[in-house]
């Protein structure tokens, strides 16, 4: 497989502000493969299978 690791930075219950307010992402996915295009294909269908579950910030 292309993908050789999903890290998922954010934590649960913290608070997620999309850009360009935000300056934090939820995770990476990191690829390796023969052609940028490979690569790109694999990282595309890695992000299609993520599934998260977000809720309202709490006043």
């Amino acid at each position: 497989p292309l993908v050789e690791e999903i890290a998922i930075t954010a934590h649960p219950g913290q608070e997620l502000v999309p850009w360009p307010e935000g300056f934090r992402y939820p995770g990476f996915i990191f690829a390796r493969g023969e052609t940028p295009a490979a690569v790109e294909a694999a990282l595309r269908a890695a992000h299609g299978r993520l599934h998260f579950v977000l809720e309202p910030a709490r006043a």
